[in-house]
């Protein structure tokens, strides 16, 4: 039986991408400070992964505070990763990558990081059971005590779309990640960062 939960928005749409970058911070102005917070977490990591970059806000409070940073910005919207590239794309070792990470195949090719980030994305999988496979997948990319930063959010009227911060600590350690902790939380957004074994 399939119990996914259908997107209501097409980010793949320019206008639905635009509108949907501008108000996703209009609605929880708090998303800055979290972004501050996960940058914080990756300080130092020379290359880094983001999964689902949207608008490119999350690689910009990275790179302005690691510029030499090697950052590849990875999401399904070809509209997102222009908005993306327009915001970030100075930076001189940025890179940008058009995948779906419901794709079994989405990491081809990508190499290695010291770091995976990921900000209101992973809900994108349209249902939380498929969690723990993204972050086996992860994994596979991520060198030996890298670090992956998750943040996500739980309102309550999609419970199958949104995992709690328990469901996203019990997947990180089904998929083999340890030093699990939550480090954050603002609004209806948590932060999560574990660590590749």
């Amino acid at each position: 039986m399939n119990d996914d939960v259908p997107s209501l928005i097409d980010l793949r749409n320019g206008l639905v991408a635009r509108t949907w970058a501008y108000e996703s911070d209009w609605l929880r102005p708090y998303r800055a400070e979290v972004r501050a917070c996960i940058a914080e977490q990756v300080a130092g990591a020379r290359r880094i992964l983001e999964l689902g970059c949207g608008p490119g806000l999350l690689a910009e409070a990275i790179l302005d505070r690691s510029p030499l940073a090697d950052y590849t910005l990875l999401d399904f919207s070809p509209p997102m990763l222009a908005m993306a590239r327009r915001r970030v794309g100075a930076y001189p070792l940025t890179a940008f990558a058009l995948a779906d990470f419901l794709d079994p195949g989405w990491a081809a090719g990508l190499g290695t990081f010291d770091a995976i980030v990921t900000m209101q994305a992973v809900h994108e999988l349209r249902h939380k059971r498929r969690a723990a496979l993204l972050y086996e997948q992860s994994r596979q990319v991520l060198t030996a005590g890298g670090r992956i930063v998750v943040c996500d959010h739980t309102p309550p009227d999609v419970r199958p779309l949104h995992a709690s911060i328990e469901e996203q600590h019990a997947a990180l350690a089904s998929a083999g990640f340890t030093d699990i902790e939550t480090i954050a939380t603002s609004g209806t957004l948590y932060v999560i960062s574990a660590r590749h074994r």
